[in-house]
């Protein structure tokens, strides 16, 4: 499922960014997400693949097709993909109103179509109720993996903190390896905290940046997805998914292809961009790399 629907993902999210950016940006934001370091989990058996490309075609329906009654069942798939697929109702009822949804008598009765962004995830809730009697099953399980909510004091005093950490073990001694190369190896692997906390550092950066190049809607969607994102972690991984999660907010894509027009800035992104992944995804295949 996966594969066959990132090719979809990517088309929404050009689509996007060609009308609001023009070619040269909408090319780059499809290369920049294509290479970037974490996306070999759009192929993986993850659900941020279906997930992106329901949400990015909720958008595109609404930014570009201008069909709001599309965009609201798009995005109440969405929501019963993930729950933070419920945040879609921000941005479309952003635009909606942008539109004159609120200025056109006969329009108003539109915003009903709104209620369907939810209706995907009170239907997934209304299953587990049924099938194991509890509705909030999606989020009570997230005990089995030592997830909690953490406060945002607790939060940055656990990342910095495991960050610190996870360099210590990088650049301090190690016990002894099989092979000079497996103690590379897992030198490298051992600061997944540190890694986590760059990904992090450069998602709020591109956030920043994004108010200027962005609409405020799809600004607001980026932040909603970035608070979700690092709200809920493991006391010893703080951030634990954060690389993963943060995919699918795919506006941040938008806005690092606008800084990067230049074609030697793209190819020298793009490069670096591959070599990491690289990387990455041969911890993950070999079970030292999860997000």
């Amino acid at each position: 499922i996966s594969l066959i629907l990132l090719p979809f993902a990517l088309y929404f999210i050009y689509q996007i960014a060609l009308e609001g950016w023009g070619e040269r940006v909408a090319r780059g934001t499809v290369l920049i997400l294509a290479f970037f370091p974490t996306t070999f989990f759009l192929n993986a058996a993850y659900t941020e693949s279906l997930f992106l490309a329901l949400s990015a075609g909720s958008l595109w329906a609404m930014r570009v097709r201008r069909d709001l009654l599309l965009a609201c069942v798009l995005a109440g798939l969405a929501a019963a993909t993930r729950n933070v697929g419920v945040f879609l109702v921000v941005p479309l009822l952003y635009e909606w109103v942008e539109r004159g949804g609120l200025e056109v008598g006969r329009e108003r009765w539109r915003v009903v179509y709104l209620a369907l962004v939810p209706s995907g995830l009170v239907a997934y809730m209304g299953y587990l109720w049924v099938r194991f009697g509890d509705p909030l099953l999606f989020y009570s399980a997230q005990e089995f993996w030592n997830r909690r909510h953490t406060g945002p004091l607790a939060l940055v005093t656990d990342i910095f903190g495991e960050a610190y950490g996870s360099l210590q073990r990088l650049f301090g001694a190690q016990p002894p390896a099989d092979s000079a190369l497996g103690g590379v190896i897992e030198r490298i692997h051992g600061a997944n905290d540190a890694y986590a906390l760059l990904f992090l550092l450069f998602t709020i950066a591109l956030f920043g940046m994004g108010f200027r190049a962005l609409p405020l809607s799809l600004s607001l969607y980026t932040l909603l997805l970035i608070i979700s994102a690092v709200s809920y972690g493991k006391p010893a991984t703080p951030l634990m998914g954060f690389p993963r999660y943060i995919l699918v907010a795919f506006p941040l894509f938008i806005t690092l292809a606008t800084l990067l027009e230049d074609r030697r800035a793209m190819g020298t992104w793009l490069s670096f961009s591959a070599a990491v992944s690289l990387v990455f995804c041969a911890f993950f295949v070999s079970w030292r790399f999860v997000a």
